[in-house]
């Protein structure tokens, strides 16, 4: 079955002949499909905002319209659609990217180019670049890419960066994974993932060149408490200092076709015997590496691992 999933961008700008467009790199946030109506997603960003913490896109999940693939929204859950869509604009969210998700190589770049041939080329689609060890998208398109659904446990985020290594050894430009994973822990209470884990993967996503948070359970950093509020917050604003560089790096990777964002080390995968990896930015501005944060908070050690790389 293919999915439609509609995107919001927050701060757009034009293009001009670019691969893609700099709202990869922003913020994303959304609400399982569980929630796919027009009251939880009002909420869920006056919530963000009201939290000061900033959003770049908003992702609408599946079930948004009357049937697969009608382009209409379903009246039941969307009893104002054309009113949400403009009090979005009035917040200066960009007119919606129509994105599709779950689904393969042709149908991904078909989406792509009659996307760009209708939308215009601000137009991304959202897809998997490696998951399950395949390919599953053409490599030039991948500009927001996901490398599909973890559980929030600490194989959640060992799996996903097994992923999102293997999609940069294949030369895939932009990926992430889903903050706290998609599918929660039943072992970590109410809310579906414990809060040391939660911050840990939205560290990676902050510096990954994709980030984006939502999935089953909880994935509201207030919804924990204020630290974390205050800790997720302070993420989000350090990954807009990293928006131009990375967009910068991305286009000329885009159009040169010659590597990722995220450049594995080669010895990387010796570290997965640890819970939680950083990726890092070197002094020269040039290289990421993940650097292992050991679960037992050995806060020495993790010091001097990253001062060693910085």
């Amino acid at each position: 079955m293919q999915r439609l999933f509609i995107l919001f961008c927050f701060f757009g700008q034009s293009l001009s002949s670019v691969p893609y467009a700099e709202w990869a790199h922003y913020h994303m946030v959304w609400l399982h499909n569980s929630h796919t109506n027009q009251a939880d997603i009002q909420a869920m960003v006056n919530s963000y905002l009201e939290n000061r913490i900033s959003v770049g896109i908003v992702n609408i999940d599946f079930r948004w319209e009357t049937n697969v693939n009608t382009f209409m929204f379903n009246p039941t859950g969307f009893l104002s659609a054309k009113e949400e869509l403009d009090e979005f604009r009035q917040k200066e969210v960009l007119d919606p990217e129509v994105t599709w998700l779950k689904s393969r190589t042709a149908y991904y770049n078909d989406s792509f180019q009659i996307l760009r041939q209708l939308v215009g080329e601000e137009a991304l689609i959202m897809s998997r670049p490696v998951d399950y060890d395949l390919d599953f998208s053409p490599h030039d398109i991948v500009f927001i890419g996901w490398v599909g659904d973890q559980r929030g446990t600490y194989d959640g985020p060992r799996k996903a960066l097994r992923y999102m290594l293997e999609s940069g050894r294949r030369h895939y430009v932009g990926f992430g994974s889903d903050i706290g994973g998609y599918d929660t822990d039943p072992n970590a209470g109410p809310l579906g993932r414990t809060k040391e884990l939660f911050l840990r993967w939205t560290a990676v996503g902050a510096l990954s060149s994709f980030m984006e948070n939502s999935g089953d359970g909880e994935h509201f950093p207030w919804k924990f408490d204020k630290e974390t509020t205050d800790i997720y917050r302070s993420w989000v604003n350090l990954r807009y200092t990293l928006v131009p560089y990375l967009y910068s790096e991305g286009t000329k990777v885009a159009i040169y076709r010659n590597g990722t964002l995220m450049q594995p080390c080669g010895d990387t995968e010796v570290l997965f015997s640890y819970a939680y990896f950083l990726p890092m930015l070197s002094k020269s501005g040039k290289n990421w590496r993940l650097i292992a944060i050991y679960r037992n908070d050995n806060r020495a050690l993790n010091r001097r691992l990253i001062a060693d790389f910085l």
